[in-house]
């Protein structure tokens, strides 16, 4: 069995991580905020403060809760068309898992704030 390969010698036909990583967190994202829509309040609480503090304490669920998904397909499609401008350079290749694994942490990180925030407005208030 023969594989091509491109030009920079990986394999095409192959699903690189940060396509099969980034997608599943787009769509764990958009999945979490559609539950959250359907069960939790209409507003949800945004700040924890003590004392004195500026800025609002609540906000819409809507805008909250579309407001992840959107943020998480933004740095997706910014990563992936950065990612492509730096496959030009024949240095990204040594280090394209450290790229994928920090733009994979960086998206799970905020996927595990909007869970954490929907499961924080879960709770009495």
């Amino acid at each position: 069995m023969t594989t091509t390969s491109s030009p920079l010698g990986r394999v095409p036909n192959r699903i690189d991580p940060l396509t099969a990583g980034g997608m599943t967190i787009v769509l764990l994202s958009v999945a979490a905020s559609a539950v959250a829509y359907t069960v939790g309040p209409e507003h949800l609480r945004v700040r924890w403060a003590y004392g004195v503090h500026y800025g609002p304490e609540y906000a819409p669920a809507a805008l909250v809760l579309v407001a992840f998904p959107l943020v998480i397909v933004a740095l997706y499609a910014g990563s992936r068309w950065l990612r492509t401008v730096l496959e030009r350079s024949n240095e990204f290749e040594a280090v394209r898992t450290t790229y994928d694994a920090c733009v994979l942490l960086t998206l799970g990180a905020l996927l595990g704030v909007q869970c954490a925030l929907v499961l924080a407005n879960l709770g009495p208030v």
